[in-house]
Formats: C-alpha cells, structure tokens, sequence
C-alpha cells in the first residue's frame, strides 16, 4: 500500500500566489490498483491531514473511519481489527478490498508528508496547512498506539 504523490510547479505557484488550499496528484495504490485515480487531483496538503485525523481516531480505539477526499465523491472507508492490527480498506464505488495493516498506512501517510512538505520547501512555498507541526503531533501521538 502506498500513498502516490505528484508536483506540477505551475499549479503550486498559482495556487500559493491565490493563497489558496495546494493542488497535486495523490491517490493511493495497493497491488496495482489506483484509488480514486492514478492521477487524481486534489487537495493534497488539506486531505493528507484529514487522514492524519483518522488514523488517530482508529489509534483511539474507533473500528471505523474513512479516508476522504476533498473533490467528488470518493472516500476509502476502513475498518480496524485491533487484535490483528489489521484494517480493510475499502474504496467507495469499487469492489475493491483492501487488507493492510495498520502501521504500514501510518508510515505511507506520515511519509507523504513528509514528501509534501519538502516540495513546498524546496519551491520555497509556505505550508499553510502546517504539515510539518501537524506530522509532529501525530507522530508524537501515535508513538504509544501499541
């Protein structure tokens, strides 16, 4: 499982210069299989946040969250298995069912953070949605889960 990211410098500067929420490409991939698209355009930096959010909410103790996205109508709703540590994954509007555990979408969320925020520090983008101090705090939550 993985959570695929992808710049187009233009669309970040435009974006940051309207100050409005970063566009790029992100999707998740599991086994070959895109959700909601390969190449799915979205609000990025605002939706990887809103999944930081559910992680910890499953951390917590809740058997279900989703994972949405911020254009259509697609979201991945996922059901934890606190015994195995397992969570199934599935995407709204596919049959598709996902088996993953659960720190390896910790890892793939924390890691598209990272990989967001460096972009926007290299094009010198400020990160208005605060990637850096909210990854901070998850990873700081989450590092009692189990």
């Amino acid at each position: 499982m993985k959570i695929n990211l992808g710049f187009n410098e233009k669309w970040l500067y435009k974006d940051a210069k309207r100050s409005a929420s970063l566009t790029f490409y992100i999707c998740w991939e599991n086994k070959g299989e895109y959700y909601p698209a390969q190449k799915w355009n979205d609000f990025g930096a605002v939706i990887l946040n809103w999944w930081m959010s559910a992680l910890l909410r499953l951390a917590k103790g809740a058997e279900e969250d989703e994972f949405v996205f911020m254009d259509g109508p697609y979201s991945i709703k996922a059901r934890y298995n606190h015994q195995n540590d397992l969570v199934e994954l599935r995407p709204k509007g596919t049959e598709l069912v996902w088996i993953v555990p659960f720190e390896e979408i910790v890892a793939q969320v924390a890691i598209a953070e990272r990989v967001v925020s460096e972009e926007l520090k290299r094009l010198k983008i400020e990160d208005k949605e605060s990637l850096d101090r909210n990854l901070a705090f998850f990873e700081d939550a989450l590092a009692n889960h189990k």
